[in-house]
């Protein structure tokens, strides 16, 4: 190997560069042609070091990279010059590299040849185009999106998030967190956050958060891990959308149920809904009562679990009747003997089942009401008018 005298003069510092750099080494005569390659100079290239001894680098570079290095090569004083050119390899494979050229002067300070260093960018600009296509899309969403990394930094925000917080890019990014936002540090979203940094997949919570372009507003929050392998560094994005209409929409429905079920609580009698699997879904406190048990311990129960005897063997046949004539209610009456401790009663009993629906489901509904006082009267009438009837009548 022909090296220029201000390497030659100290040959462990060269042999340690050559051996342990990360980076591809490619060292030059002042013709440019090829003096020495490292092992990975080697690799970017995927040639042998003796394949390319003495041949001229302008032979392996683009006509133009080879223009613009054989000019910087002629200057009069060259000097340090950096620059990204693309490497070409043998299977074809193309590396967007970033080259420092450096010259290697003699004792007189003359230029003897050139060192130069070579680091393949190819990843590094990929993950730069990945985010800024990320950066685009996510301007073009209407959902609320930031990035940042494991520290917590902002990396990233849309539009849209830029809108509901009234802050601008400027006064987020590189910022922490804690800084843009202290306020909006709630558990649920802190417990998401280190749960998707540490498990590496995405996690979602929902945050009632105080938005400053609307005031307090319920989101749901997805936490998307977004890792930069190159740097190796791990970062989140955190896509958030605005469901305050849907959220009001659903407490109000559950009002409304809990109106409902009060209401039906209320009813003076016993109301049940049992589906097409024979399950219980709805019972009010009466029915429950009646059956021995707690609200809770009957709803998802099949009538199997519930009933027995008599009883149960009369629900199968109202059941499958009525499933048999969806939409015609049928009314009749039918003794209940003691049970639980309460006593026996006589229910005028109305059941209807609902229609089936797009997904083959079916409700049968059933409502009871305890008729037993007014039987009890209708007998004594009937027994007084008798004894009326019987009686001698006197003239």
């Amino acid at each position: 190997m022909n090296l220029p005298p201000a390497l030659t003069q100290s040959p462990e510092l060269l042999r340690h560069l050559f051996e342990a750099s990360p980076h591809g080494v490619w060292i030059l005569d002042r013709a440019g042609s090829t003096v020495a390659l490292n092992p990975a100079m080697c690799r970017l290239l995927g040639r042998e070091s003796g394949s390319l001894a003495g041949r001229s680098i302008y032979d392996l570079l683009q006509p133009e990279d080879a223009r613009l290095l054989r000019q910087s090569l002629s200057g009069v004083d060259p000097g340090p010059e950096e620059a990204e050119t693309p490497l070409t390899a043998l299977d074809g494979n193309v590396h967007l590299c970033s080259r420092r050229l450096s010259p290697l002067r003699n004792a007189a300070g003359e230029c003897d040849g050139w060192w130069m260093t070579w680091t393949d960018i190819s990843a590094q600009r990929q993950a730069e185009q990945a985010m800024h296509r990320v950066g685009l899309a996510a301007d073009a969403a209407t959902d609320l999106i930031s990035l940042v990394d494991e520290t917590g930094v902002y990396r990233m925000v849309n539009d849209a998030w830029c809108r509901a917080n009234r802050l601008s890019r400027k006064d987020v990014l590189g910022r922490h967190v804690h800084e843009i936002a202290p306020h909006q540090e709630i558990p649920e979203r802190r417990d998401a956050l280190m749960q998707c940094l540490t498990d590496r997949c995405p996690v979602s919570v929902k945050a009632r958060v105080t938005l400053a372009d609307r005031g307090l507003a319920d989101l749901e929050i997805d936490y998307y891990p977004f890792g930069d392998d190159l740097h190796q560094t791990r970062q989140l994005m955190m896509m958030s959308r605005d469901v305050t209409a849907r959220e009001a929409m659903f407490r109000a429905a559950l009002v409304a149920e809990a109106e409902k079920r009060a209401l039906l609580d209320a009813f003076p009698g016993y109301i049940a809904a049992i589906d097409q699997d024979l399950r219980y879904v709805y019972v009010n406190m009466a029915t429950a009562a009646r059956l021995g048990r707690r609200h809770g311990q009957v709803i998802g129960c099949t009538i199997d679990e519930v009933l027995g005897g008599e009883t149960l063997e009369n629900m199968r046949q109202d059941i499958a009747r009525r499933f048999s004539q969806p939409g015609k209610p049928v009314t009749f009456e039918r003794p209940y003997f003691s049970t639980n401790g309460l006593p026996p009663v006589n229910l005028q009993v109305t059941q209807v089942a609902g229609p089936v629906s797009l997904r083959g489901e079916q409700t049968f509904y059933t409502f009871g009401i305890d008729v037993s006082d007014y039987r009890r009267a209708s007998r004594d009438v009937d027994i007084l008018l008798k004894r009326e009837w019987d009686r001698p009548q006197t003239v």
